[in-house]
């Protein structure tokens, strides 16, 4: 039952919760009273509330999503060009300001808008007018991470958002351009993790040219991660954006990642405190299935070949579905860590592994 006084209505309690997102026990009370009207609602809530789910109740919260998030959207129905739930809530929200998607702007005080913490902005050709109400909406204030097109990171020049941010996810055009003038944005003070998308050919020239522009922009010194993700491009690219990061390592203030995402190869380098060398290389298992964690652990060892004299130490797998590699995997592994010299562990979902010296 909701405490005296309290919400009585599904509105209440949205309307309170966007006031207190990351209120967990609030949440909790709005699932018993789902509950006591036999809403399934109540089941994902209470369940994605937990840490220790397994994988039957994952599939269980899956299918309830899927079966009742657009009646869970409300007026918002068809006004996002995508969406996704966690935990029974609305989490991430993206659109096309130019579009008709952009009608969901009038819904100014829409309180499911409320627990959004990853937004996606597309600002194709649209007025400025309307990005600045995109950025200024009073009930996106739990916004964590912010997700731009080329268009929509330049138009931020003028019209900042109001929300802080932890992690800004940007198209990557023109990097010289975009990159100086999200540097100069207030608004992105508070920015710690950048994450560049690129639709371009990433090989070792355009990992050079956009470390380079990085470097020019003076967004670096403000932040502790920095993520290149290409569509495009050759394990070379990939291994010479890293040795950009190794190379710099001492100019920067904060950074204590720095990684890359191509293919079938997601992997990073990383340090224990923002002050000394790179010294582990890590590697992203985490996909659906356990079919792609070959290709994956394949094209990351290939890059960390690559790599040699770059002083790494310690080379760190995880998470991994099943909990291991198969032999095959851990061969690849240790033959590429042989080509590093200066690699002294091998570390598999928390576990040491013998090099095989």
């Amino acid at each position: 039952m909701p405490p005296q006084g309290g919400p009585k209505t599904e509105e209440d309690f949205l309307v309170q919760i966007a006031r207190h997102p990351g209120d967990r026990t609030l949440r909790l009370v709005f699932a018993d009273w789902l509950a006591e009207q036999g809403d399934e609602r109540a089941e994902v809530i209470t369940l994605g509330a937990r840490d220790d789910l397994s994988r039957p109740q994952l599939r269980r919260i899956a299918r309830l999503e899927q079966l009742h998030a657009r009646r869970w959207l409300g007026p918002l129905d068809g006004a996002l060009a995508a969406y996704r739930f966690e935990g029974g809530f609305l989490a991430e929200a993206r659109f096309l300001a130019g579009l008709g998607d952009s009608r969901w702007l009038s819904h100014e005080g829409e309180p499911r808008l409320g627990t959004v913490r990853t937004l996606g902005v597309s600002a194709g050709r649209s007025p400025l007018r309307t990005i600045a109400k995109v950025f200024s909406h009073p009930v996106l204030a739990a916004v964590k991470r912010l997700e731009l097109d080329a268009e929509g990171a330049i138009a931020f020049k003028d019209h900042a958002p109001s929300f802080a941010l932890d992690t800004l996810a940007v198209r990557v055009l023109h990097p010289d351009a975009q990159l100086t003038a999200l540097s100069k944005v207030d608004a992105f003070e508070s920015v710690r993790e950048l994450e560049l998308n690129s639709g371009d050919f990433m090989n070792p020239q355009y990992a050079d040219e956009l470390a380079d522009a990085l470097g020019h922009s003076g967004l670096l010194p403000r932040l502790d991660a920095v993520d290149l993700v290409a569509r495009f491009g050759t394990l070379e690219g990939s291994a010479r954006w890293l040795l950009q990061g190794a190379r710099r390592v001492t100019t920067f203030k904060r950074v204590v990642k720095w990684s890359v995402g191509y293919g079938e190869a997601l992997c990073g380098l990383g340090r224990e405190a923002p002050r000394g060398p790179f010294t582990t290389f890590s590697i992203d298992a985490a996909v659906p299935g356990t079919r792609d964690v070959g290709a994956r652990i394949a094209s990351a060892a290939s890059v960390l070949a690559l790599l040699g004299g770059s002083g790494l130490a310690r080379v760190e797998v995880g998470p991994l579905p099943g909990g291991r590699l198969r032999p095959q995997e851990l061969d690849a592994l240790r033959a590429a860590c042989r080509r590093v010299s200066t690699i002294e562990a091998l570390v598999v979902a928390g576990q040491g592994v013998a090099l095989g010296r």
